[in-house]
């Protein structure tokens, strides 16, 4: 019976070194063996070819659906009106976390006014409460949603 030890592996070689010591002979035989792996991106049931094939033909559809020029600068100028609602309502948020922050619960008043001129004022601090918090969660939800579409927008 045989024992067998590794040698460590040096570097950057291929190459693996077994050392032999046969039953009761006190020799040590070296043996030197390779060790080559070649390395290949397959993907199972698909030729060479037909990867290419499917790649000229993703290029094509992607080229077929690029926009013209002038596609791309009405994007452009749709994308700066979203980017200006984003940053006007933006704004307002800052606006109305600057009046909740001010405001002490009893000097607060909402005024409604509609096209005809008609006017209503309100300053119950109930309802004054109640309006702002409202107003908020509703400007959050858009400015949420503003902020998503530009985002997502693609010139």
């Amino acid at each position: 019976m045989s024992t067998q030890k590794q040698a460590p592996k040096m570097g950057n070689d291929d190459k693996k070194v077994l050392f032999l010591n046969p039953a009761g002979t006190g020799k040590k035989d070296a043996i030197v063996e390779t060790q080559k792996e070649e390395k290949k991106e397959v993907t199972p049931g698909v030729s060479l070819e037909a990867s290419k094939d499917e790649k000229k033909s993703t290029e094509a559809i992607i080229k077929n659906f690029a926009p013209s020029a002038e596609e791309r600068i009405k994007n452009a100028d749709n994308f700066k009106i979203l980017t200006n609602k984003f940053a006007h309502l933006k704004t307002k948020s800052d606006e109305l976390k600057r009046f909740k922050i001010s405001s002490d619960g009893t000097k607060e008043k909402i005024f409604l006014e509609n096209a005809e001129g008609f006017k209503f004022e309100v300053s119950n601090s109930k309802i004054v409460d109640a309006t702002l918090q409202l107003l908020e969660t509703t400007l959050e939800e858009i400015l949420s949603n503003t902020e998503k579409q530009v985002q997502e927008f693609i010139i």
